[in-house]
């Protein structure tokens, strides 16, 4: 008895194993399948592109109604300027995407450029363009300079003047092209970037001095006061003071009660 039992056993376990097999098989066949139909529509595409010529240049810019910098005009003329012969009606396999997406970046005013073609011959560029966060007003930097997210160093525009915080520094003077230069600019930038992203600061404070020692002074848009904001270190903690000053003292004591507002000490807020 026990050795048929051994065998059916045996078997249902050979039967069990088989089935798994065959499954699995029919998984890999499946998967085989949807490779090769996938090559076959890329190799349909490309059949396709190889007949077709580019009927049109779209460009689409990010953000494009908050800033003036860079426009669709300054794309198209670059691409005048940078290639040998005309985009429109050459062959759409010819066109080379990333020399397309070099040829955009070399605008200062552009972060990031992706470039493709479409199926219907159409070359399509997608523009992300810097965005300033504050001005330098320093007197060796000629007329200024902007500073976007990310540090970079952007010139003035005969377009458009973007609304944000003025920063009259001397520390800055080292710096050629990116606020990650060197320690205190990066910290600085870490400043910039919060003032920033809070609608509240980013309208209320309008002009940042700094002296020869690293100090920053804050000067309002509302209001009268002188904000002695110290180096830019614990932005946070700082900022979160000067908070409980605008909700716990001006209510009180009125916008222009004080001239100075010093937090640059832990736990303390000093008003005169």
């Amino acid at each position: 008895m026990a050795v048929p039992l051994c065998r059916r056993m045996l078997n249902y376990f050979i039967c069990l194993s088989a089935m798994f097999k065959i499954r699995h098989l029919a998984s890999v066949i499946k998967l085989l399948l949807s490779s090769g139909l996938l090559v076959l529509v890329i190799v349909f595409a490309e059949m396709r592109q190889a007949g077709r010529v580019c009927q049109d240049i779209t460009v689409t810019i990010a953000r494009e109604e908050e800033q003036r910098f860079i426009e669709r005009k300054d794309v198209y003329a670059q691409l005048t300027a940078h290639t040998t012969s005309p985009i429109l009606g050459a062959s759409i396999r010819s066109i080379n995407s990333r020399g397309i997406e070099t040829i955009v970046k070399t605008n200062i005013f552009v972060q990031q450029g992706i470039a493709y073609k479409s199926w219907q011959g159409k070359l399509i560029i997608v523009i992300v363009p810097r965005r300033p966060i504050a001005r330098i007003i320093a007197s060796d930097r000629q007329g200024g300079q902007y500073i976007d997210e990310e540090g970079m160093l952007l010139p003035l525009s005969d377009r458009y003047t973007a609304r944000v915080p003025l920063v009259d520094t001397a520390p800055l003077r080292g710096v050629q092209k990116n606020l990650k230069e060197h320690a205190y600019s990066a910290a600085l930038l870490a400043l910039l970037n919060y003032i920033d992203r809070d609608p509240f600061w980013r309208a209320q404070l309008a002009y940042l001095r700094i002296n020869e020692k690293g100090k920053i002074t804050m000067h309002t848009q509302v209001g009268k006061q002188h904000i002695e904001f110290g180096a830019p270190e614990a932005i946070e903690r700082k900022l979160a003071q000067l908070a409980l000053f605008y909700k716990q003292v001006i209510p009180y004591k009125g916008w222009n009660a004080y001239k100075r507002v010093n937090i640059e000490f832990d736990n303390q807020i000093v008003c005169e």
